[in-house]
């Protein structure tokens, strides 16, 4: 299991939109094959930055999707939001408690 780690900057004014269009993509991510999960994080002392976490099978699972036509299906419901582009980092857990 791995996880995609993206950091957002939104536009000013577009953080409430960009959540609301992530919400609207759980049926998009559902298809998605390797989908486990995805959470959002609004930081609290910059509310432009936003995070989302995705919990996929694999790796190959996210590159996979990326090829599939859900991937621009999701990327319409928050690109107009963003300030610039994301930062992607695929990570793996190695302590949790």
């Amino acid at each position: 299991m791995v996880r995609e780690v993206v950091e957002f900057r939104v536009k000013e004014g577009m953080a409430e939109n960009f959540i609301a269009g992530t919400a609207a993509s759980k049926s998009i991510f559902e298809q998605a094959p390797g989908f486990i999960a995805l959470e959002l994080h609004h930081e609290v002392e910059d509310p432009l930055n936003v995070m989302i976490i995705v919990t996929w099978k694999s790796v190959q699972h996210h590159l996979d999707m990326q090829k599939t036509p859900l991937y621009p299906q999701v990327r319409e419901k928050v690109v107009e939001f963003l300030e610039e582009k994301p930062k992607v980092r695929h990570t793996e857990i190695k302590v949790n408690y």
